[in-house]
Parts: C-alpha cells; structure tokens; sequence
C-alpha cells in the first residue's frame, strides 16, 4: 500500500501532550544520534561505573580481591556491548527515565523537530504533567511516524466484519482503540 504524500515527507502531527497540542514528527536519524550521544554523556559506560565504584572502595579502605575485581570488569565490559540501548528500546527508554530530567530532554528533542523550542525547565514542567498514554504517542510518532487516530470514543471510519458471506455484519470496531499499549516503563 502506498505512503500518502504527508508520510513520505515527514510531515508533522498534532500530538497532544499535558493537554495542549504540538507539532510532532518522525525524528531522522540525526536527531535520535543527538540524543545518543547527549545519553552517553549524562550516563557513564558500565566499565566507567564500575572503575568509579572500585575506586570509591579503595579510598574507603576496603580492597576487593583481585578474582572479585577481574569479574567485575568482566561482567561490566559484556554489559558495555549493549551500552547505550538501541533508541527506542525498553532499555533505551529505561535508561532517559533513570536519568534526572530524561524525559524532558527526550521532550525537547521531539517537539524541537517539530518546531516548538523548549528550554529544560519547560520540557520538565510539562513531562510531570503528562500522561503515560501521550508520552507513548510521542514516541510512536517520534519513532516511526505513526498517524495517531483521534481519541473521542465514536468510530473514525467503520469497519465492517464481514460474518455471513454477503460482507454485512452490522459490527464496527473502534480503530483508534487498536494497538494501544503503555510505552513507557514506570
């Protein structure tokens, strides 16, 4: 099925965020490597964490054995290999939650794309009033574009389910109650 034209060209969407609407499109690539590399900056590798950790001990007097050490960097260089997340990911999402003021950056970067500066402060006051299910649009949208359905209860475009062969079944469903789910982990 073909891409309608506002889809190929990345055109934005209103998304509603704490009540109050916003230009949103999908983030290129560009965009999503800004906040990769904005993640690895306010976050440390887990190599990073585990030589601040060693060190803390030993300024504390308390001196790991060598087996207990050599492990530790071990299982902190695998944990390296998937270090940042992949965008998108529950890890990814996990780890701008973990992060004071994450999500408000994430904010600013998505509404950015769109149009709409935000400084820290304004991203964070509108994050703590946000919902879990618009967060989740903003992703969606930011991620693969999604053309979100409107929210009211009333069918947008009835679908038919056919049953007995004539195609006529009288039942409709609600095709913005389709594909809901909870994207962001508290």
């Amino acid at each position: 099925m073909p891409y309608p034209l506002d889809r190929l060209t990345n055109a934005s969407q209103p998304v509603t965020i704490a009540g109050k609407s916003y230009p949103v499109k999908q983030l290129t690539l560009a965009e999503w490597g800004e906040l990769q590399a904005w993640l690895k900056t306010v976050c440390p590798s887990p190599v990073a964490v585990a030589a601040k950790a060693l060190a803390e001990l030993q300024s504390q007097g308390t001196i790991l054995p060598q087996l207990v050490q050599d492990a530790l960097f071990r299982q902190a260089q695998e944990e390296s290999r998937r270090w940042p997340p992949k965008v998108g990911t529950l890890a990814w999402l996990r780890a701008i939650e973990d992060i004071e003021d994450g999500r408000g950056r994430f904010l600013q970067a998505a509404l950015g794309a769109g149009g709409t500066m935000l400084d820290q402060a304004q991203a964070d006051a509108i994050v703590e009033q946000a919902t879990l299910d618009e967060l989740g649009d903003l992703m969606r949208v930011c991620l693969h574009g999604e053309h979100l359905a409107p929210k009211d209860s009333s069918p947008t475009i009835p679908v038919s389910t056919p049953t007995n062969g004539d195609g006529s079944s009288g039942e409709f469903s609600n095709s913005s109650q389709l594909g809901r789910s909870e994207i962001w982990a508290g």
